[in-house]
């Protein structure tokens, strides 16, 4: 069983810039004729330099091409990115977007204009709708997507209106093998909802449903991803059963989370050392600032800043979007290069995509954000009502996928 594996948290994930311009072969700057040229960006890309640098970046063929001060543009569309924040496309690691399959999801297309170009599906499908959401989500041209693929067959087709069932004995376990493995370009683990409720109502338990689903990942040599709040069962009983890989969603909900006695609980440190991953997957209500806070300051972040979007979702308060989720981790005590690197290169990395996506190094894919950096003070509430402030808001500026510009703000900045 091989999985992709989260660096050490007490390892650093952000190199200094090299003082040497990156490029993408050894030809001379002047010899290149670039198809575009983004000028004066604060760039962050968080496998190159951990806060932002001034200089340019020039993408040829979908690519990108350099990253270095004063790149000649030659004939080259060109973007003044003066003055605004410029990273990676932004990969949303945990969303809903079976788009016309589920009630809730998210059309693909709403996610270039907040600067997201790459988003994996926590299982809105199981095995009797997947053929559907390959065809109708997955190869959708806005994002490069990628799934989780629910146990239960019948996926969230019924949610909001009732739960999925995930009694194990109804788990078609063949048929799921053989799903992951005419899929295994898209699928990158299994998906299991194990909240009380959903239990109760699947005459099962959470932890039994959760056993039961463990031995099917098992099986297919895959990670799960477990959809925890609200579980029956303790804490103890619940991380110790997760293997390295296996992806530990909501982790600063407050129904059941993270914190005992007010801190990160010794079991959930030593589930981080085994490498199980945390995903923040804040959604409306799976996020308590004071988990947060507590989780910052004792200096355990979230492998992944994802939203948990879905048409309900998306656009409305508390998260609204990816950018305005990073500026929420900001205001919560996370550094922003962090926070960037958590919605980048950290979920490329699980995906199986490092160095494709979620950097500007030169030969990835031309997928770049650009955001404009709001001074406030602006402030940001929870469901519980607690408030958290911040002088930074990352507002969207542009996004350009594959070296092609699909949205701008601002038309003047084009020259």
């Amino acid at each position: 069983m091989t999985f992709v594996y989260i660096t050490d948290e007490h390892q650093s994930i952000m190199r200094p810039l090299s003082p040497v311009p990156y490029r993408a072969d050894s030809k001379e700057v002047y010899h290149i004729k670039y198809d575009l040229v983004i000028q004066n960006g604060l760039v962050l890309s968080p496998d190159l330099n951990p806060s932002p640098i001034q200089t340019d970046v020039a993408v040829s063929g979908g690519k990108i091409d350099a990253v270095q001060e004063h790149i000649e543009t030659g004939s080259a569309m060109v973007l003044d990115a003066s003055g605004l924040l410029v990273t990676p496309g932004l990969v949303d690691f945990h969303a809903h977007f079976f788009r016309g399959g589920t009630p809730m999801g998210l059309d693909p297309s709403a996610y270039p204009p907040t600067g997201v170009t790459a988003a994996v599906d926590a299982g809105s499908a199981g095995i009797g709708s997947f053929p559907l959401f390959f065809e109708t989500a997955l190869l959708a041209p806005s994002v490069t997507a990628r799934a989780f693929l629910n146990l239960a067959p019948e996926g969230l087709i019924s949610f909001p209106y009732h739960e999925e069932n995930i009694n194990p004995k109804f788990f078609p376990r063949q048929e799921i093998l053989d799903c992951c493995k005419t899929y295994r370009e898209q699928i990158l683990g299994l998906k299991i909802r194990i909240s009380e409720e959903i239990a109760q109502s699947s005459a099962t338990e959470s932890l039994r449903a959760l056993e039961g689903a463990l031995s099917i990942a098992e099986e297919a040599g895959l990670p799960l991803c477990v959809h925890m709040p609200g579980f029956t069962g303790s804490l103890e009983a619940l991380v110790s059963l997760l293997r390295p890989g296996d992806i530990f969603c909501h982790c600063y909900t407050h129904r059941n989370g993270i914190l005992q006695n007010g801190r990160i609980a010794e079991i959930v440190w030593k589930a981080r050392e085994r490498r199980v991953l945390f995903d923040l997957a804040s959604s409306r209500v799976h996020i308590c600032h004071t988990v947060a806070r507590q989780a910052i300051a004792e200096g355990f972040l979230p492998d992944f800043i994802s939203g948990d979007f879905t048409t309900f979702t998306f656009a409305n308060p508390p998260s609204y979007n990816m950018p305005t989720l990073i500026s929420r981790m900001v205001s919560l005590g996370m550094e922003l290069g962090e926070a960037i690197a958590r919605s980048t290169l950290l979920p490329a990395r699980v995906m199986g995509m490092e160095g494709r996506i979620g950097t500007l190094r030169p030969g990835a894919d031309a997928d770049i954000a650009m955001f404009n950096m709001d001074h406030g003070p602006f402030r940001f509430e929870d469901i519980h009502g607690d408030c958290s402030t911040t002088d930074l808001l990352l507002r969207p500026a542009a996004t350009i996928k594959s070296g092609q510009l699909v949205f701008r703000a601002d038309s003047e900045r084009e020259s």
